[in-house]
């Protein structure tokens, strides 16, 4: 897998411690089964929590990954959580990819200079 969306200003901590869904199809089901319903990929950001008074973003299902960024945060969260959840079709060549962020990588890879 390729996780070059995880930037600089990523944190995991100690174990101890705005989205478009077009071009999406749901996949083969809820992992996290009973703890939010995630139908859409806007779902995700359901995971996605921001103390007050903090700068950073985090995921509530591990509380291991931080970052700046609320999409970073619903990335982690879809890559790591709900793998294989929803599909995403390229709209120029009809490759799929497994995550809103494959599609971002492959979109940015295949046809920049389309983009």
């Amino acid at each position: 897998d390729d996780y070059g969306q995880y930037g600089e200003d990523q944190h995991y901590a100690a174990a101890d411690a705005a989205l478009p869904g077009q071009g999406y199809h749901q996949g083969k089901g809820n992992p996290m089964h009973g703890q939010g319903e995630v139908s859409s990929p806007e779902d995700l950001f359901m995971f996605c929590y921001k103390e007050p008074g903090q700068s950073k973003w985090g995921c509530s299902i591990c509380s291991e990954y931080t970052n700046n960024g609320r999409n970073h945060v619903r990335n982690h969260v879809e890559s790591k959580h709900f793998p294989n959840t929803f599909q995403y079709q390229c709209p120029l060549c009809d490759k799929t990819r497994n995550t809103k962020k494959g599609l971002d990588v492959h979109k940015s890879e295949k046809h920049r200079s389309m983009i």
